[in-house]
């Protein structure tokens, strides 16, 4: 029983995660790597880099993350196979990608619903139009601002569009500010740890 770094790193990229989630090669490196963190669960970090993923039909490309201060259930992982974390300080994660990828993905989810649809990503706004099999059109934009220093994330949607109408924003002001806590609490129970947050040239990078 009990696991040396290099049982866990075969275990953990073994180990099924959401069924909706595939995943190409996956590495596992513990930081700083000794044997006593791979005996109790507790790690100061593991970074993870993951060869090609995709969710739901939809290819999200290379990955990477860091996860601190982070304690895994080892004996549930070693008798089932299960992969459960019991707690983590903080996640980094690494992602970008394309407007054509989010537009096949939009397209897989609600194909049935659209006849078209165009995202464009720049000047750090989503900007969002479609066209329904039913002749009509519908269009949103929304800009998103980091703000590091506090900690948070802001939401502003601009635009919402319905056909030849452009809907008044005092209609829907009281939803179209909004603010995501990157930090701990309700919901979450780890520090979300962004640097950056780019959509510029339709492309979203994270980090």
């Amino acid at each position: 029983n009990g696991f040396s770094a290099e049982k866990l790193r075969r275990r953990l990229a073994n180990t099924p995660l959401n069924p909706d989630l595939k995943l190409g090669k996956v590495r596992f490196d513990f930081v700083p790597d000794r044997g006593a963190q791979a005996e109790t669960g507790l790690f100061d970090k593991i970074s993870v880099r993951v060869d090609g993923a995709e969710f739901r039909g939809f290819p999200l490309g290379s990955l990477a993350a860091e996860l601190e201060q982070i304690q895994l259930n080892l004996p549930l992982l070693d008798e089932t196979g299960e992969l459960q974390v019991l707690s983590m300080g903080r996640l980094t994660p690494h992602v970008k990608v394309d407007a054509d990828k989010l537009r096949g993905f939009l397209m897989n989810q609600a194909g049935k619903y659209l006849t078209d649809a165009k995202i464009v990503l720049d000047n750090n706004r989503v900007k969002i139009d479609c066209m329904s099999r039913y002749g009509l059109s519908a269009g949103v934009t929304v800009g998103l601002e980091l703000n590091r220093e506090e900690g948070y994330i802001f939401q502003r949607i601009e635009r919402i569009k319905i056909g030849w109408f452009r809907v008044p924003r005092f209609l829907y002001k009281h939803f179209a500010d909004r603010r995501h806590s990157l930090l701990s609490g309700p919901g979450m129970p780890f520090d979300l740890n962004i640097r950056s947050l780019e959509l510029q040239g339709n492309v979203l990078k994270i980090n």
